[in-house]
């Protein structure tokens, strides 16, 4: 890179500017790729786990909203803290600007819940059991 734009042979002030300046979008290019990485992680192991059957799917889901419900009880219970820490969707506020704690509860519960209706519409047109796809929720 240095040879490319010249920067060898300019001024040392200069070059360590340009230096950090690359340290800062290499850093910040890690923080956004990791939590990328991070998230398609989880929804992909959300999707293989929900696809070994119904009941694992149903369990996800109900899963997803106990978590939510306790962040929600948790946020108001803690006072100033939990307003700080939960949103009141029961999901964690990210840890900084640019990284997140982790996939947001109700993301995955969404693709979890799209897979289901999925399924159900495969099995309504595939000469299935014909449930609509709010009774998977019921079951």
């Amino acid at each position: 890179m240095k040879q490319l734009f010249g920067l060898h042979t300019g001024p040392l002030l200069f070059r360590c500017g340009v230096n950090i300046l690359a340290l800062g979008i290499g850093a910040v290019s890690f923080f956004l790729a990791s939590d990328s990485v991070r998230s398609w992680i989880d929804n992909s192991s959300d999707r293989r786990a929900a696809g070994v059957s119904r009941v694992y799917a149903q369990g996800g889901v109900e899963f997803y909203d106990k978590m939510l419900s306790r962040n929600q009880t948790l946020r108001s219970l803690m006072g100033q803290k939990g307003v700080e820490m939960y949103a009141p969707s029961g999901n964690l506020f990210p840890a900084n600007l640019l990284q997140l704690k982790q996939t947001p509860y109700t993301a995955r519960r969404q693709g979890i819940l799209k897979l289901l209706v999925e399924e159900t519409l495969e099995n309504k047109l595939g000469g299935g059991n014909g449930c609509p796809p709010e009774a998977v929720l019921m079951n």
